[in-house]
């Protein structure tokens, strides 16, 4: 089981619960788990960007969701490489794919070469989400006090067509 610890999770779910898309996922998985366990070995990782195993008992305290970017690429190679291939795999999220690297479609072939079928639960309403990612080309970069520097980006976006965005570095 993978589920979305991306900020858009800490959006409110738009179910009339009162709880947020990361709270109404951790619910989900909560009930059903007793049921799962008598028939699976369940395992239970977080993701945003990447992949972070969650201690058995741990999803009461598995923290806020405030990771910078939701890869579902990253998800599924990260559920695929635990050392054996699972017998299928849940992604819980809200769906939104926002991360400039992986690519989720190449994933789930992947996924399916390893006949691990993937099955998905979105939590959240439909909502316009804004959101901005900015990828640097180089992860270290050398300059001086008040000399120029080039820095290379690539600037991603969901909902922001014809809009003027001001980034600052």
């Amino acid at each position: 089981v993978a589920v979305d610890a991306s900020a858009s999770m800490a959006a409110e779910a738009g179910d009339d619960t009162g709880l947020t898309r990361y709270q109404r996922a951790l619910a989900l998985i909560r009930d059903a788990m007793p049921e799962w366990r008598k028939a699976f070995e369940v395992e239970i990782l977080r993701f945003d960007r990447t992949v972070q195993e969650t201690p058995a008992g741990g999803l009461a305290a598995s923290g806020v969701p405030d990771g910078v970017a939701t890869d579902l690429a990253a998800a599924i190679d990260g559920g695929l490489s635990r050392g054996r291939t699972p017998s299928a795999m849940l992604l819980v999220s809200d769906g939104i794919h926002n991360s400039a690297s992986g690519e989720p479609f190449s994933a789930a072939r992947r996924a399916r070469a390893s006949s691990c079928p993937i099955y998905c639960v979105k939590v959240g309403a439909d909502v316009a989400v804004r959101d901005l990612d900015l990828q640097l080309a180089e992860q270290e970069g050398l300059t001086f006090v008040r000399q120029p520097y080039r820095l290379l980006a690539t600037l991603s976006h969901k909902n922001f067509q014809g809009k003027a965005v001001a980034v600052s570095v």
